[in-house]
């Protein structure tokens, strides 16, 4: 309470507002087996996943610096995942794909 008697509420945190979120936009695999989402390396969002029925085995499945990817998605099969990223803002968003099991990105 304050001087006056009234309640006061505790100030949000800015950085809680406007900050990184820790987890983003999760998806589920064709099969369901696996789940993708955004979340951060370093100070960078990448992309992780994790088999559904261990979600705490996650790992990320890039490590790449620069811009976040803004969009992700699995392949028809499965087997990959899709994203779209650009190099440090210059707005040419180049289309990459990653094995989902393991393996580096590729620009297609």
């Amino acid at each position: 309470m304050n001087e006056a008697g009234t309640n006061v509420l505790p100030i949000i945190p800015r950085k809680l507002l406007l900050g990184n979120p820790s987890t983003l936009d999760p998806k589920l695999s064709p099969d369901g087996c696996f789940l993708a989402w955004l979340a951060p390396v370093g100070a960078v969002m990448n992309i992780w996943v994790a088999p559904t029925d261990a979600i705490a085995s996650a790992r990320p499945l890039t490590n790449m610096g620069g811009r976040p990817p803004i969009w992700h998605a699995w392949s028809a099969d499965g087997h990959f995942v899709l994203f779209l990223k650009d190099e440090n803002g210059d707005e040419n968003h180049n289309l990459y794909v990653v094995e989902a099991e393991s393996g580096e990105p590729r620009a297609t």
